[in-house]
């Protein structure tokens, strides 16, 4: 992610072949990546991707068998709290066959809202003030299980044809303490044990915290069919997915005070059993169906060159059943249809090849239109015009304006609302930190979103025996309605959806609603920039030549990566030593202005000039993401590094204002492999 950066799913090819998801190849090991390119967008239409898709171009070693075993465990310095994860993969490579297998574990242990020191609000049991630290019932962070099952089979099916199935299990386990239960109990005046002249009203803790449970079980599967016609290229993908999710907590059934018989002595009896516990739970079950086929080829030539073109179509069928006894209401179905069509072309207008204006250097211009039918949302368009431009083999540039509409997606829309007790908020207008009831799940009302993409692309290859380039991009976003989910409380937001904040007659937070809602504008403009480079340090001693029958590999550089090529059916022999290669990467994102109206009638927010949301932190301006990668067949070292910048963020309570200061952060992680088969 930090090659990409906040964007779309990229399009992946994998050894020049395009690929319905990174899932596909997600479960691969690390050290089966020979190669990893980031193509310029433009590079997408040659593909059969959207014109401002990036390109992710992965190649995968030629040949590799391997069983992997991997153990991280992880602990706070603050101690406390501790996970693990541990991960079995099975990984075979030969040339176009590959199969991988991948069982992933993880752990997380809870953490206690007493192990981190919060603070608690005064409370009172009968005849026992603060009889107990009530952080040893709610958890900061959820003890969490998490299994994860993912096999990938990819081969040859014909000499024009290849393959690619992938299935996926996950199961997600998270259990939480929400709190000790808490009711009022009326004490009369007759009874025996009541020192009081008149009817008293005793405050009870229960002993036992209450509890919340989420379970989620998901399955998907997908198969991919790449085929070649002499020079057009097909792309057939079929996905399946089935999800799950289940949702149980505990709440008081009582909403009033408890009388007491006179039989009940309350300073010494257990009241415990008197307090009524209610378990609500939340169920949705969603399922995905999505076929798409693609061509892509070109249609006729100019005389500066083919005109690539792209043809795609797409069929969609989503249903979402959910059904919640938080809420009063009838359970909830949802079905979505959707019937896509897209067109792509890439034209050449100027060619220094073909001698066609030479002077000007490489020009072309890109036009894409797709219209989708949704049958809950109507039809809604996408198009994008751009121009590339290489002046001088080394430099290319690009300029494109994109729109698009999309609705709200179905869990948006249609998932269960759910009600968390007890949860702990930060009231902005009181300075106070009280327990709400707040609400979660979709919001049926959500209107379709529309954005406005405008981008400026630069791509400078220096040093093209070191593979050394420079990338750079602006982007100016501009989006109407702009969906989200409801930050946590500040005064914009509650001055903006005074609904979805309750108070009792008192002036205190009692009920939240954190459901989604659209913004009328989000406006964001931004550059990213950053260098890559991919060399070797030594060259390898293989004595052996590939096998007659090999195709070309991919190209060490360029675009070229780009358009589908065949690979290497079988590799050569290595004896002596590999040949070692030095990568390194490094990209920084500076935002120049991040600026969110919530409705035509409020003020406009300023993120970056302490505007707020909520209270998790400022706008981040800045942004540095880089890796460094030493390989020499399975031996090597990768190193990551990201660096967050400062930020601030603006308050105001009761009319004192004042500012938050958020500290840069820095991140490391080390990874070292060894094939054993190097000794």
């Amino acid at each position: 992610q930090g090659e990409l950066g906040d964007d779309e799913e990229p399009l992946i090819l994998v050894n020049g072949e395009r690929m319905d998801s990174l899932e596909d190849i997600g479960g691969f090991p690390v050290e089966a990546l020979r190669n990893v390119k980031v193509l310029p967008r433009g590079s997408a239409v040659r593909a059969g991707g959207r014109s401002g898709q990036r390109v992710v171009s992965l190649t995968l070693q030629r040949k590799m068998r391997a069983a992997t075993l991997t153990a991280a465990p992880k602990v706070a310095t603050a101690g406390d709290w501790h996970a693990g994860r541990g991960e079995a993969l099975l990984t075979y490579v030969q040339g176009v066959t590959r199969a991988n297998v991948a069982l992933r574990v993880r752990g997380e242990s809870s953490l206690l809202e007493s192990e981190r020191d919060i603070l608690q609000p005064d409370q009172s049991a009968a005849n026992h003030e603060n009889f107990a630290d009530l952080g040893d019932f709610r958890t900061l962070r959820p003890n969490v299980r998490n299994y994860d099952l993912n096999g990938s089979f990819n081969t040859r099916l014909a000499p024009w044809l290849t393959g690619n199935a992938t299935m996926r299990l996950n199961r997600n386990v998270s259990r939480s303490l929400r709190g000790l239960p808490s009711a009022f109990f009326i004490l009369p005046a007759t009874n025996p044990a009541s020192p009081f002249p008149t009817d008293m009203t005793l405050a009870f803790l229960g002993q036992d915290p209450l509890r919340s449970r989420a379970v989620r079980n998901s399955a998907d599967g997908r198969l991919t069919l790449n085929g070649r016609f002499g020079l057009w290229t097909s792309n057939f993908s079929a996905r399946y997915g089935d999800s799950s999710d289940r949702y149980g907590s505990d709440r008081v059934a009582a909403f009033g005070a408890i009388p007491l018989g006179n039989s009940i002595d309350p300073f010494t009896a257990d009241l415990s059993d008197l307090i009524e516990i209610r378990r609500d739970t939340s169920r949705s079950h969603t399922v995905n169906k999505i076929t798409q086929l693609s061509f892509t080829g070109p249609a006729f030539t100019l005389p500066a060159g083919p005109v690539q073109t792209t043809i795609e179509g797409r069929l969609s069928w989503y249903s979402l059943h959910a059904s919640s006894t938080f809420s009063i209401g009838p359970d909830r179905r949802f079905r979505r249809n959707e019937q896509a069509i897209r067109g792509a072309v890439d034209v050449p207008l100027t060619s220094r090849d073909s001698d066609v204006l030479a002077a000007l250097g490489n020009i072309s211009a890109t036009a894409e239109y797709g219209r989708i039918h949704y049958s809950d949302a109507g039809s809604l368009d996408y198009y994008s015009i751009g121009a590339a431009w290489e002046p001088i083999p080394p430099l290319q540039l690009r300029a494109s304006v994109e729109h698009r509409e999309r609705p709200a997606s179905m869990q948006i829309l249609g998932d269960p609302v759910v009600e968390y007790p007890l949860v702990r908020v930060f009231d902005p207008l009181t300075g106070e930190t009280v327990d709400v009831t707040q609400l979660n799940g979709g919001n049926p009302d959500i209107l379709p979103e529309r954005a406005t993409v405008r981008r400026l692309n630069a791509v400078a290859r220096l040093m093209p025996r070191l593979n050394l380039q420079l990338n750079a991009e602006y982007t100016d976003t501009n989006a109407r309605n702009y969906i989200s989910s409801l930050p946590p409380a500040s005064l914009p937001v509650m001055l903006a959806f005074p609904e979805r904040f309750v108070r009792d007659t008192d002036g205190n937070l009692v009920r939240v609603d954190f459901r989604p809602v659209n913004f009328d504008s989000h406006r964001e403009k931004r550059l990213r920039w950053g260098l890559s480079m991919r060399t070797k340090l030594r060259s390898g001693n293989i004595l052996s030549p590939p096998p007659a029958d090999a195709g070309p590999s991919e190209p060490e550089s360029g675009d070229e990566a780009a358009a589908p090529a065949p690979v290497a059916a079988e590799a050569p022999t290595r004896r002596g030593s590999p040949a070692t290669y030095l990568q390194l990467t490094a990209n920084h994102s500076v935002v120049f202005s991040d600026k969110i109206t919530i409705r035509p009638e409020l003020d406009t927010v300023d993120l970056l000039g302490g505007g707020a949301l909520g209270i998790g932190g400022g706008r981040l301006r800045h942004q540095i993401d880089a890796t460094a990668a030493v390989t020499s067949g399975g031996l090597g070292a990768r190193a990551g590094f990201g660096w967050r910048g400062p930020s601030t963020l603006d308050t105001r309570i009761g009319g004192v204002s004042d500012t938050l200061h958020f500290s840069p952060v820095f991140l490391m992680n080390l990874r070292l492999f060894a094939d054993a088969g190097r000794f």
